[in-house]
């Protein structure tokens, strides 16, 4: 910086105070920063970062930040509005949860699973990767399991069932999805799985959505299901889910 350039810089940082006025709030601040020692620095330097970490998990938490995963086999993204991002279960992805007063509401997972090979349509082969998963996963896992529904999402409103507009991914890729009652901890829930192929010929990489939530006492309706994620917490993730 030249000698002319610094002169009128520190200038401009000196500018004549009102007579009676006492330093600046910057001029005092920068003096009590100085008399502190190293280890207080690093300390506030330290609470500044953490509180930068903290407002970032806010901003994902609460302000409707999106998630992008792009380390498995289909890269895929969806707003996160008003879920909290938690520890995937083994073999998953991504996942993020609604809590209620400390406890768990319900939830939405992405998972990549691999078809087996085969011949013909996806759409045929769906129905049989849907019912071994049902026989492997989803009965194992939970108590009571009922399977309500099965068949490709429906992407045109469907009574009270489905209401997805055309923007959404599952009026461009294969899908197919179960809908079941089932009981966690005691409790009863509505469970929906929906499996997205994209791509033609005799693709096998899928994108496994996972959607669980908690009935509340004197809500149970086992048709309920069948619409779980097309409104709610939940709907955030369904209907922004985007591939690529």
């Amino acid at each position: 910086m030249s000698a002319a350039r610094h002169g009128a810089r520190a200038s401009a940082l000196s500018l004549p105070l009102r007579e009676g006025c006492g330093p600046t709030l910057g001029a005092l601040a920068l003096a009590r920063w100085r008399r502190c020692g190293r280890r207080a620095r690093a300390l506030a330097l330290a609470a500044l970062a953490l509180c930068c970490v903290f407002l970032g998990v806010a901003l994902v938490t609460l302000g409707g930040g999106r998630i992008s995963y792009a380390a498995g086999p289909i890269p895929f993204s969806f707003s996160a509005a008003g879920l909290r991002r938690i520890a995937p279960e083994a073999g998953g992805e991504v996942r993020v949860a609604r809590y209620a007063h400390g406890a768990l509401e319900g939830s939405f997972a992405v998972s990549s699973l691999a078809l087996p090979p085969y011949s013909g349509s996806v759409t045929g082969v769906l129905p049989l990767a849907a019912d071994r998963y049902v026989e492997k996963v989803l009965a194992p896992r939970f108590g009571g399991f009922s399977l309500v529904g099965e068949g490709p999402v429906r992407t045109d409103a469907f009574g009270a069932w489905e209401e997805l507009p055309p923007t959404t991914i599952y009026y461009h890729v294969s899908t197919y999805a179960i809908a079941f009652i089932a009981r966690l901890a005691g409790d009863p829930l509505y469970g929906r799985v929906i499996w997205l192929i994209p791509g033609s010929g005799h693709p096998r990489s899928a994108l496994l959505l996972t959607l669980l939530e908690r009935v509340r006492p004197g809500h149970f309706s086992a048709t309920a299901a069948l619409s779980l994620g097309t409104t709610g917490a939940l709907s955030g993730p369904l209907r922004s889910f985007a591939i690529g």
